[in-house]
Protein backbone atom coordinates (compact mmCIF):
# COMPACT_ATOMS: atom_id res chain seq x y z
CA UNK A 1 0.00 0.00 0.00
CA UNK A 2 0.86 3.44 -0.68
CA UNK A 3 2.41 5.39 2.39
CA UNK A 4 -0.66 7.97 1.93
CA UNK A 5 -3.17 5.19 2.08
CA UNK A 6 -1.30 4.36 5.59
CA UNK A 7 -1.69 8.34 6.20
CA UNK A 8 -5.26 7.82 5.77
CA UNK A 9 -6.17 4.99 7.85
CA UNK A 10 -3.98 5.87 10.72
CA UNK A 11 -6.25 9.23 10.54
CA UNK A 12 -9.29 7.63 10.61
CA UNK A 13 -8.33 4.84 13.14
CA UNK A 14 -7.09 8.30 15.15
CA UNK A 15 -10.69 9.90 14.86
CA UNK A 16 -12.62 6.77 15.53
CA UNK A 17 -10.82 5.91 18.75
CA UNK A 18 -11.21 10.09 19.79
CA UNK A 19 -14.78 9.32 19.35
CA UNK A 20 -14.64 6.11 21.57
CA UNK A 21 -13.41 7.78 24.46
CA UNK A 22 -15.59 10.82 24.00
CA UNK A 23 -18.46 8.90 23.98
CA UNK A 24 -17.81 6.46 27.21
CA UNK A 25 -17.05 9.91 29.18
CA UNK A 26 -20.15 10.63 28.36
CA UNK A 27 -22.34 7.60 29.88
CA UNK A 28 -23.71 8.46 33.51
CA UNK A 29 -22.87 6.22 36.13
CA UNK A 30 -26.01 4.84 36.56
CA UNK A 31 -25.38 2.70 39.74
CA UNK A 32 -24.59 5.75 41.80
CA UNK A 33 -27.80 7.44 40.45
CA UNK A 34 -29.60 3.97 41.37
CA UNK A 35 -27.93 3.98 44.55
CA UNK A 36 -29.29 7.88 45.48
CA UNK A 37 -32.84 6.82 44.54
CA UNK A 38 -32.57 3.61 46.84
CA UNK A 39 -32.28 5.14 50.23
CA UNK A 40 -34.91 4.65 52.49
CA UNK A 41 -36.36 6.94 55.13
CA UNK A 42 -36.95 6.76 58.47
CA UNK A 43 -40.38 5.73 58.13
CA UNK A 44 -39.46 2.44 55.58
CA UNK A 45 -36.84 1.50 58.06
CA UNK A 46 -39.08 1.59 61.13
CA UNK A 47 -42.10 -0.22 58.96
CA UNK A 48 -38.89 -2.56 58.04
CA UNK A 49 -38.26 -3.23 61.58
CA UNK A 50 -42.29 -4.51 62.12
CA UNK A 51 -42.92 -6.33 58.94
CA UNK A 52 -39.82 -7.67 57.83
CA UNK A 53 -40.73 -6.37 54.68
CA UNK A 54 -39.20 -3.82 52.11
CA UNK A 55 -41.10 -1.01 50.14
CA UNK A 56 -38.45 -0.92 47.58
CA UNK A 57 -36.95 -3.23 44.94
CA UNK A 58 -33.59 -1.59 43.62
Amino acid sequence: MKPCSWLAIAVMLSLWASGVVAQQAEEPDQPADRAEDCRIGVDEMEHFRRTRRLTKSC
